[in-house]
């Protein structure tokens, strides 16, 4: 069975939505043909971080982009090749640490601007 096929199947057994499936084939194929479609398990660590690399610096897409497509590989990895202890490490970008990431509040700077944005709307009668 071709590897898409089985992302596929496996995908919808476990009931992921249609969207996610295809934004996930389409994140394996390009990572597929971006090394000359060689088979996911004969990449090294380096190669799936030269991937991404590539993403984040000459294409420029938005670190939500780049979590969707590290989360497609991570799910090719463990779940469709058995691969149960991969990891993608990154020393600059720490991607899926398994420690919790906490969240910081809002800087000062924005909870001011806030506040007068609530009073600027409240003045011309909008809801907030």
């Amino acid at each position: 069975m071709k590897l898409l096929t089985h992302l596929r199947l496996l995908m919808e057994s476990e009931h992921y939505s249609e969207r996610t499936i295809r934004q996930y084939k389409g994140w394996i194929s390009d990572l597929i043909h971006f090394h000359y479609k060689r088979h996911p398990l004969s990449l090294s660590d380096a190669e799936i971080r030269l991937y991404l690399h590539a993403l984040r610096h000459y294409h420029g897409l938005k670190r939500y982009k780049l979590n969707q497509c590290e989360s497609a590989i991570l799910y090719l990895y463990r779940n469709v090749l058995g691969k149960t202890d991969f990891v993608i490490t990154d020393e600059q970008h720490p991607i899926h640490s398994p420690h919790p990431v906490m969240l910081e509040t809002e800087t000062p700077s924005r909870q001011k601007a806030r506040p007068q944005k609530s009073k600027q709307r409240a003045r011309a009668g909008l809801s907030v």
